[in-house]
This record gives structure tokens, C-alpha cells and sequence, in this order.
């Protein structure tokens, strides 16, 4: 692992961020994911969290709560536990400019949805435009 940022406390290796190698299969010459990590919290011994995972297969996963990737998923993962966050259920991607609408697709309590929001970007759903039931329903609600 290489460390970034400052760490005032020499006698750990903890820093604020990092990028590393974590081997996925030891035979041969090897091979393994490229990661990411970062850390919310100011403690001097507080490690960074995993936040972006390029695995040896090219696939790219995110996770802002230490979810792990699943390889079942696409080729772009999008992960979350719920257990944080204003809206536990709604994991997304956010589309936006500055100052301008933004329109945000992802899952609400297992559900498709598409949404739009306000000038900023926003961690829950402002104006829902579409959704698509698990269960395969359609609704789309009045003036969406």
C-alpha cells in the first residue's frame, strides 16, 4: 500500500488515503484488484475504507460504505449497505451540472427509479419520475 496525506503519529502505517494491491490468485505470477481508500474521520489511527476497487477482470466498483463488490453484478458496481446515509434505501448515480437539474437513476427499496432534483447534487430523491416495481409494475406519477 502506498499512503497519502499526514500522519502525525509515525508509529503506525495508518494514513488518510491510500492505493494498493490485494492479490486475487497467488499461482503463477500472480494477479489482483487495484484499490482505492479513503477515511471520514480525523483519528491517527482510524484506517481508510476501501471506496474504489479495479479488478484484474477491468470490472470497476464503488462503494462509499465498505459494501463489497459482488462479481455477479456489471461491469460498473454501485455498492451500499443502507445501514447510513439520509436515505438508506436509495443507492444511485447522479447525472448534473453545477447550479442545474440533476436527474438521478438507482435502486429505492428494490425498486428502478428515476428522478430529478434541484440545483445541487442531493442524497435523496426529490422529484421521482419513474419507477419499475421488482415485481414488474410501471408507475409514473402525476406530472412526471
Amino acid at each position: 500500500m502506498i499512503g497519502f496525506g499526514y500522519n502525525s503519529n509515525f508509529g503506525t502505517s495508518v494514513y488518510p488515503a491510500s492505493i494498493g494491491y490485494t492479490e486475487s490468485d497467488n499461482s503463477g505470477n500472480t494477479r489482483g484488484h487495484l484499490i482505492f481508500a479513503t477515511r471520514n474521520t480525523t483519528g491517527a489511527t482510524d484506517v481508510p475504507t476501501e471506496r474504489l476497487r479495479i479488478q484484474t477482470s477491468g470490472k470497476t466498483s464503488f462503494s462509499y460504505d465498505a459494501t463489497p463488490a459482488n462479481a455477479q453484478y456489471g461491469q460498473i458496481e454501485i455498492s451500499k449497505n443502507g445501514a447510513s446515509n439520509a436515505d438508506p434505501d436509495w443507492s444511485y448515480v447522479s447525472f448534473h451540472r453545477v447550479g442545474q437539474i440533476a436527474w438521478q437513476q438507482g435502486i429505492d427499496t428494490n425498486d428502478y427509479v428515476v428522478a430529478k432534483t434541484g440545483g445541487s447534487g442531493k442524497d435523496t430523491l426529490d422529484a421521482e419520475r419513474l419507477r419499475i416495481h421488482s415485481g414488474g409494475g410501471i408507475t409514473v406519477p402525476t406530472g412526471g
